[in-house]
């Protein structure tokens, strides 16, 4: 049986069509798909993104131990920064694209629920002498996206003068109906947006709060159709995902632009709609001195 959002009522509630998606019963739409997508270009648009997951790393070595099995570089991270990566095998293969969210105490890793067993699977693998507790978080909290120009004036509509975090993948601690939640900078869509992580006994609550302060600013809740116009609206060539690293170090390039040879080398693999390069590349990444990641890139 196909799992369900806590909020699947209230979505049906408000026009909801459902479809079965990665074992995850998810809104088609809600009445009015093509509202829906200018909904998210023009003013603001709310979706629902139960079907992610969520681990907690807790112990001295969660840092290390994660350091080695995802693509990018964690050392730089402090409390409340955040980056997308990779998990990895030991071929470099990719696993799971995800995000990491670094709290005061304890790491976080956000991604698509259905990749959940394989990600814990490959995880307890090599966690072996590490000081590192894992916590499965997902049936605790749930997260709900707001995306387009409206996003933030919605949101500081409902949390009044609360500090916003700016840059993508960033997040903070705010109160919102007396519930402790994590607002993360994230754009889905192209537009700019958060990802409120609340915990799921205020979840509806504070779905309702968003709908209905949200009116104002023409906000809609948007569905899988709408999500698949965006994708489709992105003017990205296909590339082949076969990509080939060996790795050296970061090029001045990609140090200027702020962006590891391991973190653009596992970007330009996770989708199949990335730019392509200008010109043809041959890049290198290296996990540890033991374990080399060797990937290519063919035209």
């Amino acid at each position: 049986m196909a799992k369900q959002s806590l909020l699947t009522d209230f979505h049906r509630s408000n026009g909801a069509v459902f479809t079965e998606r990665d074992g995850w019963l998810l809104p088609v739409h809600f009445g009015d798909a093509a509202a829906e997508y200018e909904s998210v270009r023009g003013a603001v648009g709310l979706f629902d993104l139960s079907h992610r997951g969520l681990l907690q790393f807790t112990g001295p070595d969660r840092l290390s131990f994660l350091q080695g099995m995802l693509s990018n570089d964690l050392r730089p991270l402090k409390t409340f920064d955040g980056q997308y990566a990779t998990l990895l095998n030991q071929h470099g293969k990719v696993l799971a694209d995800l995000r990491v969210l670094c709290a005061l105490n304890s790491l976080y890793l956000d991604f698509w629920e259905n990749l959940k067993d394989r990600i814990i699977e490959h995880l307890n693998r090599y966690l072996v002498a590490d000081e590192v507790e894992i916590a499965d978080r997902s049936g605790d909290y749930a997260t709900l996206a707001l995306q387009g120009p409206n996003a933030e004036t919605l949101l500081r509509n409902v949390t009044g003068p609360a500090d916003l975090p700016a840059q993508l993948a960033h997040h903070g601690m705010i109160n919102l109906d007396g519930a402790a939640v994590c607002v993360v900078c994230a754009s889905h869509t192209g537009e700019p947006g958060y990802d409120l992580i609340i915990p799921n006994a205020a979840l509806e609550s504070i779905a309702r709060r968003l709908t209905d302060s949200g009116k104002q600013f023409g906000v809609r809740w948007a569905g899988e159709e709408a999500q698949n116009s965006w994708k489709s609206g992105w003017s990205m060539p296909l590339v082949s995902t076969r990509v080939v690293i060996s790795v050296r170090k970061s090029s001045s390039a990609f140090a200027r632009a702020g962006m590891s040879t391991e973190s653009f080398a596992a970007c330009y693999s996770m989708d199949k709609r990335q730019p392509r390069p200008a010109t043809r590349f041959r890049l290198t990444a290296r996990r540890s001195a033991a374990s080399p990641v060797r990937w290519s890139r063919h035209g």
